[in-house]
């Protein structure tokens, strides 16, 4: 007689995107757009067939022109040491890269955090910018912002000019200090003592979420923690650590620096921003952290000018 064999059937469901419909922006004196109105985004229907969570991802542009720099939230996760695995989320395409490139030193990633995704860093974990600091503010204003939990000392982030693991150089950091603070600050080149420009009046080692943002505008130096306005000072040195082969870098600033902690939402701008911004920013990521997602994206009126055009490009993301 014969062998009949019957093959195993299975189906396979690819993990397909996420789907919206199209976003609406909205100003609050609508429809008179005039330059004393705050802009909204409302993402509308995002699904996931799959029945992942979701989340929208918002890329705010003037004149076609992204807002920030470079956006990094995190949503997607991502262990790949690749070079140019973490996505920049503007116009300008710095992508970023876990570890340098370097398995042993790429943190992990977890979606416990602000909004989606985030990244765990220990020991000598690191990621490392496309961004060249050069083209971000030696002359004009520049903001470098992110949410951090950490309850040790260690670089949030920052910029050298030096290969990483090479001899120090110029440099300047947001970090959190031994006592619990956190900390602008300036290493110069020229070997003379370390510039600590702006110190937050409180303590935040306390293992919590914090907003935290720094600007430069002109050589004033402005520290802000959860919307707040927590240091000032003034210094010139900068210009050193802005160079064109200066790299930004996220858990650390260069070799021997590193932050125990989790990070999301790290952002660059190319200008200072307002204090409603900046504030904006910390309502929207604190309305998540605790469930609440009627907090819309919105840019205050203070951040906008007449005759630009800006739009919200809103990307929706599954992890």
């Amino acid at each position: 007689g014969s062998l009949t064999y019957e093959t195993e059937t299975r189906s396979i469901k690819l993990d397909t995107p996420p789907t919206q419909n199209r976003p609406v922006l909205n100003a609050s004196d609508d429809p008179y757009n005039r330059t004393s109105a705050s802009l909204s985004v409302y993402p509308q229907n995002i699904s996931d067939e799959n029945g992942d969570n979701t989340t929208a991802i918002v890329d705010w542009r003037v004149n076609g022109d992204s807002l920030r720099e470079a956006y990094y939230p995190f949503n997607t996760n991502t262990s790949s040491t690749q070079t140019g695995g973490i996505r920049d989320y503007t116009t300008n395409d710095h992508d970023a890269t876990l570890g340098g490139g370097n398995s042993g030193a790429a943190p992990n990633w977890q979606s416990a955090c602000v909004d989606g995704g985030c990244y765990n860093f220990e020991a000598d974990d690191y990621i490392e910018s496309s961004v060249d600091m050069s083209s971000v503010g030696v002359d004009d204003g520049f903001t470098i912002a992110g949410w951090v939990n950490t309850s040790s000392s260690g670089a949030l982030f920052g910029f050298d000019n030096s290969a990483f693991g090479g001899a120090a150089d110029s440099n300047a950091l947001i970090r959190m200090t031994s006592s619990g603070q956190y900390e602008w600050r300036v290493e110069p080149a020229s070997g003379s003592s370390d510039a600590y420009l702006a110190t937050t009046s409180t303590t935040h080692d306390d293992g919590d979420w914090d907003y935290v943002a720094g600007y430069r505008d002109g050589d004033t130096y402005r520290i802000y923690v959860n919307g707040q306005l927590q240091g000032t000072g003034v210094n010139a040195s900068l210009d050193e650590a802005m160079q064109s082969s200066t790299r930004f870098r996220i858990g650390t600033y260069r070799a021997g620096s590193y932050l125990n902690g989790t990070i999301d939402n790290v952002a660059i701008y190319n200008r200072t921003l307002s204090p409603q911004y900046i504030q904006n920013r910390y309502d929207e990521g604190n309305a998540s952290l605790n469930g609440d997602d009627t907090v819309k994206a919105q840019i205050p009126s203070a951040t906008t000018t007449a005759a630009e055009n800006w739009t919200a490009a809103v990307t929706p993301n599954d992890g």
